[in-house]
């Protein structure tokens, strides 16, 4: 098994040759990021984030100075042609027309594959979209650790929609890193 996890979808669809580059900025930095060994504060989406972003930079990506200020997307034009605000994220490739989004704790106790697709499938611009999550997720429940494996959920979730054909959604790719 490599590091990062990664499963694309559709399936059937080849794996674009850009998202070597990706896969390569987290397998990079595997020592400090693998979420199965290392252990984070409670910002870890940043933290992975700032691990990655010098060869995400290096390969193109317009990547946001952090968390709290992101690279802002919009959602299209209204009818009087004025911008829709959109959504903000951790990364985008222009030429490739890749958003990248990086999530943590939330991702694996929550709903936030699903509203990262959604969010994603509204962007005007967005033809791939990369959803890097933790391998494992570890937290205390009433003063025991726990752990969550995202990547699994969010694999699953990829898999349903593509599988289900009833969620029809805009991108050319969608991939899930496991960090």
């Amino acid at each position: 098994m490599s590091y990062p996890l990664a499963q694309s979808f559709p399936a059937q669809r080849a794996v674009p040759s850009w998202l070597h580059t990706v896969r390569q900025a987290f397998a990079d930095v595997e020592d400090r990021l693998d979420s199965r060994r290392v252990s984070f504060s409670t910002r870890r989406a940043e933290e992975a984030l700032e691990l990655v972003r010098p060869a995400l930079i290096d390969a193109g990506f317009q990547v946001s100075p952090g968390k709290r200020a992101s690279v802002s997307m919009h959602r299209g034009h209204d009818r009087e042609g004025n911008v829709i605000p959109g959504h903000e994220v951790d990364a985008f490739h222009p030429t490739h027309k890749v958003v990248l989004e990086i999530d943590a704790g939330r991702a694996a106790q929550s709903n936030t594959g699903y509203r990262a697709i959604l969010n994603g499938a509204l962007l005007e611009d967005a033809d791939h979209l990369v959803l890097a999550v933790p391998i494992s997720y570890r937290y205390q429940n009433n003063g025991r650790e726990a752990a969550i494996n995202a990547y699994d959920s969010h694999v699953e979730l990829a898999r349903e929609i593509y599988r289900s054909h009833r969620l029809a959604l805009p991108f050319r790719t969608l991939t899930v890193f496991g960090w």
